[in-house]
C-alpha cells in the first residue's frame, strides 16, 4: 500500500509542505494534488523513480578543502575505480601534481612539465591518486541539441534547461558529455610546485598552472552539473565543473571557459533502466 505524509517545516514564515512517499521526499509542486488524491500523483512517482535511478555521482575530496584547508593528499586511488568502461570522472592529482580526466574508462593524466609543457599518461588502469575526483558510472545518455551557441557565462542555465526539457531530474548532480567543435577554449593544468606557501583561493591555484587557449578546437568535454556542490566540486558562483581532452591528444585538463557552437549535441547522463 502506498502512503503519503505531509510534513510541515518549522521556522518558516508560512507553513511549507513536502511530500514523503516510500521514504523519499518528493517535489513540493506535487504535494497538493497528491494529498487530494490520497497518494503521489503519476508525475510525482515518475520524478521520484527518475531521481532514484539517476547514476550516482561520487565525490572524493573537495575544492574547499584543497584551496582553503591545504587538503591535497590522496582522497582516492584510481585503481579502486578502474578498469571500468562506464566510468566518467575528472579531478586533480594528489599533491596538485596535475589533472585527471576519465572518459569511458580511458584515463588521461596530465602533468605539468617545465614552464609551459605537458606530459600525458593514458591508460585504462592507473596506480595514481587524486586529491579531488568527481566520478559517475554512466550506461546511457540522453541527447539534446543546442539551437544557439552557449557561451561560458550561459552554460550553467543552458545545461539545466536541456536536462529539464529531456525530463531528466535536475535536483541531483549529473554528468554531461560533448564531443566535437569547441570555441574560445581556455584550460589549465594545476602545478602545485608553483603555489606560494599558504596561498589559497581559486585565483591563486589557477595562476599556479600551465595554461592555454584556443579560438577553435576539436575535442571531448566531460563535466558535472550540480546546484548543491559549490565549494565541493564546483567553484562559488558556478554549477558546473568541466575537463577537456583535445582530439589530437595534445591537451587534457581543467576547462576555465568554453563556448559551445550552435548545433552542438550535449549528452546528459540518463537514469538507468529499471
Amino acid at each position: 500500500m502506498k502512503t503519503a505524509v505531509a510534513v510541515v517545516l518549522a521556522g518558516a514564515s508560512a507553513p511549507a509542505a513536502v511530500l514523503v512517499a516510500g521514504g523519499r521526499v518528493l517535489a513540493a509542486a506535487a504535494v497538493s494534488a497528491a494529498l487530494l488524491a490520497g497518494g503521489p500523483t503519476p508525475a510525482a512517482e515518475k520524478a521520484q523513480a527518475a531521481e532514484m535511478a539517476q547514476p550516482a555521482v561520487q565525490v572524493h575530496g573537495s575544492l574547499r578543502g584543497i584551496m582553503h584547508g591545504g587538503e591535497t593528499g590522496a582522497a582516492v586511488r584510481l585503481a579502486d575505480l578502474l578498469p571500468d568502461e562506464t566510468l566518467f570522472a575528472l579531478g586533480a592529482l594528489s599533491g596538485l601534481r596535475g589533472e585527471v580526466t576519465i572518459v569511458g574508462g580511458q584515463a588521461w593524466l596530465a602533468y605539468p612539465e617545465g614552464q609551459d609543457g605537458l606530459r600525458h599518461v593514458m591508460g585504462t588502469t592507473s596506480e595514481e591518486e587524486a586529491a579531488l575526483l568527481v566520478a559517475s558510472r554512466v550506461t546511457g545518455w540522453a541527447e539534446a541539441r543546442l539551437e544557439e551557441a552557449a557561451a561560458a557565462a550561459d552554460l550553467d542555465q543552458r545545461l539545466e534547461d536541456l536536462a529539464a526539457a529531456a525530463c531528466l531530474p535536475t535536483g541531483a548532480p549529473f554528468a554531461f558529455l560533448v564531443e566535437g567543435a569547441l570555441a574560445d577554449l581556455h584550460w589549465h593544468v594545476i602545478d602545485g610546485t608553483r603555489l606560494a606557501p599558504g596561498a589559497g583561493g581559486h585565483a591563486a591555484h589557477r595562476d599556479a598552472a600551465v595554461t592555454g587557449e584556443a579560438a577553435s578546437a576539436e575535442g571531448t568535454l566531460i563535466g558535472f552539473y550540480s546546484r548543491s556542490h559549490k565549494g565541493v566540486f564546483t567553484h562559488m558562483g558556478s554549477r558546473i565543473h568541466m575537463h577537456v581532452v583535445l582530439s589530437d591528444g595534445s591537451v587534457s585538463g581543467h576547462v576555465d571557459a568554453v563556448t559551445l557552437p550552435a548545433g552542438t549535441v550535449v549528452r546528459l547522463a540518463e537514469p538507468a533502466a529499471r
